[in-house]
């Protein structure tokens, strides 16, 4: 048996992932007479020898067609704007036009022409010795004769990519090569090498990832760096002006010195004026001293206004320097609080999409929910519903439980919670109640509304759903790598999941989901999770609490109310993390039994 399913949740970057709809430009909201005028201004332009513009105008109109699925129109106006681009010798141009014939030709299913139009390119980034762009095409190439099952050919193709690539040190184009590699040779029966390949898939994959955060890091780290250098600044600049004032103090203090000393000798000499005020040679010389003095006193007044005015002027400064630095720290405050606000509002729609959890007793007379989000908010998110006869009367009253965990956590996790929850709504009340086809319709659901057949989102959820029918006798299960464990004593039992999540890149030709059925003939303890408990460090070791520990738990307390059973579980994962470690992901763990 070859290994695709062993790939089916392998992330491969292959149709056209390298370069997707080069020459990129606006997509223009045309209507349909605007796309008649625009076509027309672009034909005049080429008719007048104005080959740049209409190359551009060209270019817009084959974006809006391509977009809107009129491939037809979009290859006639894309040989046009080759046209032109040839007039102006813009090989470039029309090499990345080339391209997107290739990709077109791939969409409408034209392998031949696609494979055609790709070599042309190719050709092209060979003549102007593009390494990255030859990897590229080489790459797109391979992906269009992987569709035709020419494995052979597209692995030489990605040999070559591969080569150049690894010289390039091109981490994404890496990937992309890996992952057809392990997919080509995997069609060949090529175990072996298959699995060699996806294995350097993963390794390259996750260098990415840890690329991709230590730049987020960076980045965080600048702004928060920028913002503490525009404190510091602040603040050296009032130190400066505080040393100011304290110099001009001192100053202020030695001219009243100066001055009191200099009045004591006005007043002795005034004493000395009178007692020789009849000799004229004494009176001269006094008067003289009297205007020496005076002089003085004027030079030192002078002095002081100066210094009065230096004293004013660093106060009115140092004013200046405290408003700058109340303003940011306002700036600060209020971004935070802004912040805060938001993540408060967040929760407050999560709560009030979720069901209240108090309502899972009305179903399970014992039972809990041991829920705990990582942050304000969470990306872990239980949702259970009774069925309805006018929703599908071959389940009516049966109760539909889920345990779903969403890609991330915080924010991101919860924005994808809350679309989980409305999904899950939507197809329940479509009349779609088996498990597994609730998760086959999820899966298309969440990638045609994030569009992840023509980007590069691979968010998505885990989950485990249960179906337990009216009269508690029989119970159906699907998962999506998450698994259900029941009990009828202590022995634990496990039905394992599918490998593959919701949502994400699409390996497979159609990804579907097993669903189980169990028959209840005794009393049954039931328990759906994410992992979160499972993954969480601490301990005396510092290691991860795994899922047997975990499994452990509900053999040992299942036979105890299901209220205790929480109490017990929360002080197991308390003690666990203790105080030295952080909590790593949302928990989220659902119990209740079915008594017959």
């Amino acid at each position: 048996m070859k290994l695709s399913l062993f790939f089916s949740s392998l992330i491969i970057a292959c149709v056209f992932t390298v370069q997707v709809k080069t020459v990129h430009c606006q997509i223009f909201d045309f209507s349909p007479e605007q796309v008649a005028e625009y076509r027309k201004e672009a034909e005049m332009h080429f008719e007048n020898n104005n080959y740049n513009e209409a190359s551009r105008r060209f270019n817009d109109l084959g974006f809006y067609y391509w977009e809107h699925n009129n491939f037809e129109d979009a290859i006639e106006v894309f040989k046009m704007s080759v046209k032109a681009n040839e007039q102006i010798g813009n090989v470039n141009a029309v090499r990345h036009i080339y391209n997107n014939f290739g990709q077109i030709y791939y969409e409408i299913r034209d392998f031949d022409s696609s494979i055609k139009y790709q070599k042309k390119g190719l050709d092209i980034a060979r003549s102007q010795n593009r390494d990255a762009e030859i990897a590229s095409s080489l790459i797109n190439l391979a992906t269009t004769k992987t569709e035709i099952n020419q494995h052979e050919r597209a692995i030489n193709n990605l040999n070559e990519a591969l080569q150049i690539a690894t010289e390039l040190n091109e981490l994404i184009i890496l990937r992309s090569c890996y992952a057809l590699l392990a997919r080509n040779h995997d069609a060949l029966g090529n175990n072996e090498k298959a699995r060699e390949y996806y294995d350097l898939f993963d390794i390259v994959r996750g260098r990415i990832q840890e690329e991709q955060a230590r730049l987020a890091r960076e980045e965080a780290a600048r702004k928060v760096e920028q913002v503490e250098a525009e404190k510091r600044a602040t603040a050296e600049e009032l130190t400066e002006r505080q040393r100011e004032l304290v110099t001009t103090r001192e100053v202020l203090q030695e001219v009243e010195h100066v001055s009191r000393e200099r009045q004591m000798q006005i007043d002795l000499m005034e004493q000395e004026r009178l007692l020789l005020e009849r000799e004229r040679m004494l009176q001269e010389e006094e008067i003289r001293r009297e205007k020496l003095l005076r002089n003085f006193l004027i030079a030192g007044s002078g002095f002081v206004a100066i210094f009065a005015l230096l004293v004013l002027y660093a106060l009115f400064e140092k004013r200046k320097a405290n408003k700058k630095l109340s303003a940011a720290y306002s700036k600060i405050y209020k971004q935070n609080e802004n912040i805060t606000n938001s993540i408060a509002y967040a929760q407050r729609i999560q709560e009030a999409v979720l069901p209240l959890e108090d309502n899972f007793t009305d179903y399970f007379n014992d039972s809990f929910i041991f829920f705990r989000p990582r942050d304000v908010v969470s990306g872990d998110f239980y949702w259970f519903r009774r069925i309805a006869s006018k929703d599908n009367p071959d389940y009516a009253n049966s109760i539909i439980v889920a345990a779903v965990d969403c890609t991330g956590h915080g924010v991101p996790g919860a924005f994808m919670s809350m679309i989980g929850v409305n999904f899950l709504e939507n197809i329940t009340r479509r009349g779609i109640i088996q498990p597994a086809k609730i998760l086959n319709e999820l899966h298309k659901t969440i990638r045609k509304s994030l569009k992840q057949h023509k980007n590069d989102n691979r968010d998505g959820m885990e989950m485990s759903i249960a179906v337990i029918n009216e009269d508690f006798s029989k119970l159906e299960f699907a998962g999506a790598k998450n698994p259900l464990i029941y009990t009828t004593g202590k022995e634990i039992e496990i039905i394992k999941g599918d490998p593959a999540p919701i949502g994400g890149l699409q390996l497979e030709e159609e990804r579907l989901f097993t669903n189980y059925k169990l028959d209840i003939k005794e009393a049954t303890s039931i328990y759906l999770y994410s992992d979160g408990f499972a993954d969480q460090f601490g301990g005396p070791e510092g290691e991860k609490f795994s899922s047997k520990r975990l499994r452990d738990i509900f053999a040992r307390h299942s036979d105890k109310p299901m209220i205790k059973q929480k109490e017990l579980i929360e002080k197991s994962f308390n003690e666990w993390k203790g105080d030295e470690y952080n909590q790593l992901d949302d928990v989220l763990v659902l119990g209740f039994r079915i008594n017959k």
